[in-house]
């Protein structure tokens, strides 16, 4: 595929729903996040997973959130202890970790209980930082804006924004990850290939839009799409159903999820 992209390049990824298949066919995703005043981030990553075709949402949040989470979605599975994770033992799932984050000190205490080799990783928001200290087995993917790339890199913003393909590839090849360089033209690189999203435009510039971008790789990924491929897709559906929402000012992001879906069954 060429350097540039844009949804319409992508479209025959958008996983198959076999007639026959069951929840478990289009993936088991649990979602880790949404700290006090930030509970609306992991529920529209959530939300947006959920509504591009993944099979079974779970939310690991504080205890304090379960109720609320469960009267506006009584589908989704919302855990509270650590132990509650054991039951993701042996079983394949995607992880999305950090959106609603300040931090991540209590993401490796869970990694250690349920990552494994097969394992879908997302790192979003803070939880980015945990690629500094930890090695994983399979390439998990990063969705850093600007800022959080300075700060994996050590260096000024600025300099990402004048040299954005170059430290996106700097970033995979120094801590082995796939990267999706949020943006203008999105970048997504494993540190080999490199690719420049051309859907988007400033109508994305609200809260919430990355939080969605996040759920929405995951639910690509989850449904058996490959992790690059689950990355061009969900850069280029995210950023194609905002800039042809004919909104240039006031884009809501659940306005944003169900343009997604409506994008996906056309």
């Amino acid at each position: 595929m060429n350097k540039f992209f844009n949804y319409t390049d992508v479209k025959e990824l958008i996983p198959k729903k076999p007639l026959t298949a069951n929840k478990y066919d289009f993936g088991n995703i649990l979602l880790i996040g949404g700290e006090p005043g930030f509970e609306g981030a992991i529920m529209l990553s959530a939300e947006s997973a959920l509504k591009s075709g993944a099979g079974i949402i779970n939310i690991f949040c504080l205890s304090s959130n379960v109720q609320n989470i469960l009267e506006k979605r009584p589908e989704y599975m919302v855990l509270s202890k650590v132990d509650d994770l054991k039951k993701f033992l042996e079983k394949k799932i995607t992880i999305i970790a950090g959106p609603g984050t300040t931090n991540y000190s209590r993401l490796n205490e869970i990694l250690e209980i349920i990552y494994n080799d097969e394992t879908n990783l997302i790192l979003d928001a803070a939880c980015i930082e945990i690629v500094k200290s930890k090695k994983f087995s399979s390439l998990p993917i990063i969705t850093p804006h600007e800022g959080e790339a300075a700060k994996l890199l050590e260096i000024n913003v600025e300099e990402i924004s004048n040299k954005r393909e170059y430290y996106a590839q700097k970033i995979s090849d120094k801590y082995g990850v796939i990267t999706v360089l949020k943006g203008y033209e999105t970048i997504i690189t494993d540190g080999n290939k490199i690719y420049i999203c051309k859907d988007g435009d400033s109508s994305l510039a609200f809260a919430g839009s990355g939080d969605i971008l996040a759920g929405l790789i995951g639910s690509f990924l989850a449904q058996g799409t490959k992790d690059i491929d689950s990355c061009l897709l969900g850069v280029s559906l995210h950023a194609y159903s905002a800039t042809n929402s004919k909104l240039k000012r006031g884009l809501t992001a659940n306005e944003l999820i169900d343009l997604i879906r409506k994008n996906l069954n056309q």
